[in-house]
């Protein structure tokens, strides 16, 4: 377990952990009488880190990169000026084997606050760094890879209250160039998942508003009957889940009403769940497996938590 840190008076963290949550390392990074923080971290197969987050220095404001081994002995770092305090809010490989780093600005001499991104090669070499946006108050919040090393992203655009926001979903090809842009009626409350809704091997991405599941593919287009609309106002991250005892990928949503939904990847209502009530799931569903069979973990507000089978089956609480 990897854990990031650090804020507008201190240094960079990172603090590693094994699985029963004992301290193996933790590192402060003063850089030179700079302050920031780690925002977002890419784990490599080897055990080495990609660390993307923000530093101010001197009264200058800089994104940036450092890399690690995996006793978190940092192995190079680069930093990229910028005229705005940026926040970094995601952080991806993409396909062609390049670093995306993207996030919004804030304060500054712009009244407004919009979305950034930028490319470096694998070792922070520095692509091509782009800020988009309107007039109006923009954030972007997570992206997935496309396969010509562009990439999809999400966010949100802000119109007048923090009440009053709209979806923000472009598509940039590989330099940067916005491919399509789409501005949605509500705000995106999950993470974006990518799915194969045709078992092809085409990808479509999933999210959830408040009141709808979307599926878009890569050119944007609404996928079969999406978008769906749910029996009440989500309250958590649509989860997608692929059962052994499954060929194809489920998606589950706790609503407002106190109930969980399952849906089949083509939006129709699963029809061997067991709605179950559950109160005030804010956090993600969790997929567990043991002894060959598999499980979602639902974790309430409040505390409680429980297993439930893939039936909706209650199988054990307050664990």
């Amino acid at each position: 377990v990897i854990l990031s840190g650090g804020g507008c008076s201190t240094n960079h963290l990172l603090v590693k952990a094994d699985a029963d949550g004992n301290l193996l390392w933790l590192k402060d990074y003063s850089l030179n009488g700079a302050t920031g923080s780690a925002n977002k971290i890419i784990a490599n197969a080897d055990g080495s880190l990609l660390v993307a987050g923000r530093l101010v220095q001197s009264g200058q404001n800089f994104i940036s990169l450092f890399s690690t081994d995996e006793n978190g002995n940092i192995l190079w770092g680069k930093k990229y000026t910028d005229l705005q305090l940026p926040v970094v809010k995601l952080f991806i490989k993409t396909t062609d084997n390049c670093l995306l780093i993207g996030g919004t600005y804030i304060g500054g001499a712009n009244p407004y606050n919009n979305p950034f991104l930028l490319k470096t090669d694998m070792n922070g070499n520095l692509l091509w760094f782009k800020r988009y946006g309107t007039t109006e108050t923009e954030s972007i919040n997570a992206a997935v890879a496309t396969s010509d090393g562009g990439a999809m992203v999400a966010g949100n655009i802000f119109l007048n209250t923090a009440e009053n926001v709209n979806a923000l979903l472009f598509r940039i090809d590989e330099n940067g160039n916005i491919v399509w842009q789409k501005k949605l009626p509500e705000k995106i409350i999950s993470n974006i998942h990518q799915v194969d809704y045709y078992r092809n091997g085409s990808r479509q991405i999933l999210f959830n508003t408040s009141h709808l599941l979307y599926m878009f593919d890569m050119d944007g287009n609404n996928t079969a009957n999406y978008p769906i609309h749910l029996a009440a106002s989500a309250t958590n991250d649509c989860s997608v889940f692929n059962f052994n005892s499954i060929k194809t990928a489920n998606i589950f949503v706790a609503c407002s009403n106190n109930m969980i939904y399952g849906y089949e990847l083509s939006g129709k209502p699963l029809n061997d769940w067991h709605y179950i009530v559950a109160k005030n799931i804010t956090r993600p569903l969790q997929q567990f497996s043991s002894n060959n069979k598999n499980y979602i973990l639902v974790s309430e507000d409040n505390g409680n938590t429980f297993l439930i089978d893939i039936f909706c089956n209650l199988f054990c609480e307050n664990i």
